[in-house]
């Protein structure tokens, strides 16, 4: 257990996180106005 503390706070690590983080919100949030998109159509209205 003590490893993977070790491991997740070294540099490396860190930086990638830094690097990777803004592309999977930036991902994310495509996916979730994307998916407002789809359940504002008129054939999805009786969808609840």
């Amino acid at each position: 257990m003590h490893e993977i503390i070790k491991a997740l706070t070294s540099r490396d690590v860190q930086v990638a996180i830094v690097l990777i983080l803004p592309l999977v919100l930036r991902q994310l949030r495509l996916w979730h106005i994307s998916y407002l998109l789809v359940s504002k159509k008129p054939d999805n209205q009786d969808i609840d």
